[in-house]
């Protein structure tokens, strides 16, 4: 077995190796009227486990007039678009 006879205060006080650093970049968007305008008409949902996406289409189409589109976005999540703001 290896055993380290260094003292605590050595170890702290050694020379670590650098650490490489990521290169983080930063995304910067500046929102239109219109993609606000679009986000006050939608809204985003989660579908239970479980439910047929084509028969939720369907039946939000059928009982909501005002529903425009329905976008399934993937695993368990939708946003449905209406014609106008919701209130």
């Amino acid at each position: 077995m290896f055993r380290d006879n260094r003292f605590f205060t050595e170890i702290l006080t050694s020379t670590k190796p650098q650490m490489a650093t990521k290169e983080r970049r930063m995304v910067h968007y500046g929102s239109t009227d219109e993609d606000t305008e679009w986000l006050y008409r939608s809204l985003v949902g989660n579908i239970l486990p479980n439910v047929d996406v084509a028969t939720l289409e369907a039946t939000v189409f059928k009982s909501i007039d005002k529903a425009v589109s329905f976008r399934f976005l993937g695993v368990s999540q939708m946003i449905i678009t209406f014609m106008n703001e919701l209130v």
